[in-house]
């Protein structure tokens, strides 16, 4: 099994500055191969909205890792949900095209995506 404790303080970094920042998001990306890894970082309180920030920020190496990473973390719909509440859709929107049946359900989880139904 593999130890995961660290990951919160990996996450943390992504708030500091753009290098430690660019270097969290590709220790993160790097680990997600580990399935362990990629459940617990996408429990980790405002992980998914920072990587979003970090999606849209400057930097293209930080967002071009970020957006592989919630590529990878989208599998998930939990996750996918969590993305749309902080603003990136896409997975939100792959999983409507797909006609996931359990979509319905899970936005009800979430007050904040219901203006999906409105559509």
């Amino acid at each position: 099994m593999v130890e995961i404790e660290f990951l919160p303080a990996v996450v943390k970094s992504l708030t500091r500055d753009s290098e430690e920042r660019k270097e969290a998001v590709g220790l993160l990306l790097d680990l997600s191969d580990i399935q362990a890894v990629r459940r617990r970082i996408g429990r980790i309180q405002g992980c998914i909205v920072m990587l979003v920030a970090i999606l849209n920020g400057d930097d293209p190496d930080a967002s071009h890792d970020a957006a592989k990473l919630l590529d990878i973390l989208s599998s998930n719909t939990q996750n996918a949900l969590h993305m749309a509440e902080a603003g990136y859709f896409r997975p939100l929107v792959q999983y409507l095209k797909e006609g996931n049946t359990g979509f319905p359900y899970l936005i009800h989880q979430f007050p904040s995506l219901s203006f999906m139904w409105i559509i």
